[in-house]
């Protein structure tokens, strides 16, 4: 089901690397092999260490991913092609804005005559699974802020930090607006200006003459792009390009259709057939699926492999600290 696979994600998503494991252990024990006046020993154990932590890396990637395989059908196909055709079109847009936060700004005279204070950083648009995940569709991803969205198939999968949570498509609303923003910056090419004003303004509008250093500002009209779901979703986007995105949208609302009676979904090693529009290749994921157990066991050969070895080699230190002091 798709909480399985929820909860599977935020297993992986909060499950520890074992390759610094390797990379801190193979340092210090070469310090203290060296130390001792063991200088080929401490380079064995350190070159050893370091193929291991490579290796070690590499699994880890297997070890800690969750696999989906999707087999669209052409309804589902059709859907997901026309929300990744609007993607694009919205990704075509010079610069794309994650409002973070947003609040009354009582000091306008000398903010340019904002009433409102907005705090905003860079959001990518772009083709993009997260870590845990490993699928054979590119997944459509907004990434900036505290949540980033991946449009699957079937869901809506928002991470932040840590933890993951899933919107299904009938409770994600998308509401289209615009706004007028004043720049301080340089404004993107494909941007509307619709006026100036200065940085420090009058009642009226005007420069306020008090200030000898009162720039000319550029208010750009952007257009606004609000998401909201189940869970506490609230992400609010500034395109710097003004477009019709009703076809965005309409792609949600059909991947909301399937998603009902329509839309399969397989996880783990489970086959729930809720419909028969996207079909789970059950077959490819249980191969997935074995391929992460191996990559789990190969771990663990591997951390024993080089325990035997930092034995072996710290072995004189072991037989020289037995050894009672005959001298004097």
């Amino acid at each position: 089901s798709s909480q399985q696979v929820l909860s599977e994600i935020n297993r992986q998503l909060n499950s520890l690397a074992s390759w610094p494991f390797f990379l801190l252990a193979g340092a210090g024990l070469s310090v203290i092999l060296y130390s001792d006046q063991y200088p080929v020993r401490a380079a064995i154990l350190l070159l050893a260490f370091g193929i291991a932590c490579g290796i070690s890396a590499y699994l880890d990637r297997i070890r800690r991913s969750t696999v989906l395989v999707y087999d669209l059908e052409d309804k589902a196909e059709d859907a997901f092609h026309r929300l990744t055709g609007a993607f694009d079109s919205l990704a075509r847009a010079s610069a794309i804005w994650n409002v973070d936060t947003s609040g009354f700004e009582p000091d306008w005279k000398r903010n340019a005559g904002a009433t409102t204070n907005i705090n905003r950083t860079r959001a990518h648009v772009v083709y993009k699974s997260p870590s845990p995940i490993r699928t054979n569709v590119s997944i459509p991803a907004i990434l900036g802020g505290k949540q980033w969205l991946y449009f699957l198939p079937d869901l809506l999968l928002v991470i932040q930090g840590r933890t993951a949570g899933a919107v299904s498509y009938g409770g994600l609303a998308i509401h289209q607006g615009d706004t007028r923003f004043v720049e301080n910056a340089e404004v993107p090419p494909d941007a509307e200006i619709t006026r100036y004003t200065w940085r420090y303004v009058n009642r009226d509008g005007g420069p306020d003459r008090r200030f000898n250093n009162n720039p000319q500002l550029p208010v750009a009209r952007y257009q606004t792009l609000d998401f909201y779901g189940s869970n506490g979703l609230r992400k609010l986007l500034h395109v710097s390009k003004m477009e019709d995105r009703s076809e965005f949208r309409r792609a949600i609302n059909d991947l909301s259709a399937l998603s009902g009676p329509q839309l399969a979904k397989q996880s783990d090693e489970q086959n729930t057939q809720l419909g028969q529009q996207l079909v789970p290749s059950a077959n490819k994921n249980s191969e997935a699926k074995s391929s992460v157990s191996h990559a789990a066991l190969l771990s663990w050969l591997l951390a024993g492999t080089v325990a035997v070895l930092t034995v072996a080699l710290f072995y004189p230190l072991f037989v020289a600290v037995g050894q009672p002091d005959l001298g004097g």
